[in-house]
């Protein structure tokens, strides 16, 4: 969540997308899908992850951990 904040005040400040990955240690890909899912749905969207595909958890955290 901080790598998709900090990409996204770098780019408000002016970076480009390339300058702003190097930054940050990410992708351009996600560069860009960060800021248009910002641009799409507002900065909720833009810093949360969404779920995944796949199977469903068999265990909890908790009863994976006993």
């Amino acid at each position: 969540m901080l790598m998709r904040a900090r990409a996204l005040q770098l780019l408000a400040e002016g970076w480009t997308v390339v300058g702003a990955a190097e930054a940050v240690g990410v992708t351009q890909t996600t560069v860009r899908n960060v800021r248009r899912r910002y641009l799409k749905e507002g900065l909720g969207g833009a810093l949360h992850e969404r779920p995944r595909p796949g199977a469903a958890r068999l265990l909890t955290e908790r009863q994976a951990s006993e």
